[in-house]
């Protein structure tokens, strides 16, 4: 810290032998609470009050934010993290990211691009992997993919307005910014058992692309009772609770908004270094 470090990333932390000997309790008793200590320990030594935790437990929450360790470089294992994501959020974890690529192995530009996408709208956004020679930079991949890349990273970086907004609601409410449809439309049955889209935020549905192209060129997916506006196209649905079809290419994202959202950007800075800047365009949804 005293180097200039703002933050510590703690990996593992979830795994101590239960005859560990501990002030005051026994380590069976201590497992899963040990990595709240642990969490809470390098929290509280941070200069920014963040830690990017792996392991967490009831209470993990007040230590933010954690991540999904390590996952596979498979389509397979992007549909996970989704799950994980979803999953943790409703576990009162409300800020939760993931290793933009996968961590083990090598993604092609494919499931790069995709993995881009999810976690360009995750609360937090990083690219990492394994190894010295497994590299998550976008600029490692063809041009197209970082193009792909850029688009999307642009795009985040001139939400960071409604990306901010929204998360101070978080630490308010509780609710997690990767929203399953469950928490926003308990009463749809149909959303009971959905784990391959949500809401980003109480206003932005996303529909990630899980699957590659060869098996599917076209995205079905759920949109809750209500007006969508399709985002890129400004198309208008009046939905009763329906399923739709997209058709979708390596740059499509599915992404709605809901009636009545109001989005604020700012430039699309590479660094929010010294703050968002000013307010630059609003669109009010209706």
């Amino acid at each position: 810290m005293d180097l200039g470090a703002g933050a510590i990333k703690t990996d593992f932390g979830e795994g101590i032998p239960e005859d560990a000997v501990y002030q005051n309790i026994e380590g069976r008793y201590f497992h899963n609470l040990y990595s709240l200590v642990y969490n809470s320990t390098v929290f509280q030594a941070s200069r920014e009050n963040i830690v990017w935790a792996r392991s967490g437990t009831a209470g993990s929450q007040r230590y933010p934010l954690h991540w999904g360790g390590d996952s596979q470089c498979t389509f397979e294992a992007l549909a996970g993290t989704l799950r994980g994501a979803l999953t943790i959020g409703m576990s009162g974890i409300p800020f939760f990211s993931h290793d933009i690529g996968g961590f083990i192995g090598n993604p092609d530009d494919e499931l790069y691009i995709r993995w881009a996408q999810l976690g360009l709208f995750s609360s937090h956004s990083r690219c990492h992997g394994a190894g010295n020679h497994t590299h998550r930079e976008p600029w490692f991949y063809s041009e197209e993919a970082l193009e792909i890349f850029r688009f999307y990273d642009k795009l985040r970086y001139s939400l960071m307005p409604y990306i901010y907004e929204q998360a101070e609601a978080c630490t308010r409410t509780g609710l997690p910014m990767m929203r399953a449809l469950y928490l926003e439309y308990p009463e749809d049955r149909n959303v009971w058992k959905i784990d391959d889209e949500y809401l980003f935020g109480s206003e932005l549905l996303i529909a990630p692309i899980l699957k590659p192209l060869r098996k599917s060129k076209v995205r079905t997916l759920y949109l809750p009772q209500g007006i969508w506006y399709d985002y890129f196209t400004k198309e208008r649905i009046i939905s009763s609770g329906q399923w739709i079809s997209k058709e979708v290419t390596l740059k499509a994202l599915p992404i709605f908004v809901k009636e009545g959202a109001v989005l604020r950007y700012c430039s699309a800075d590479t660094t929010l270094a010294h703050g968002m800047g000013d307010i630059i365009k609003t669109e009010v949804w209706k």
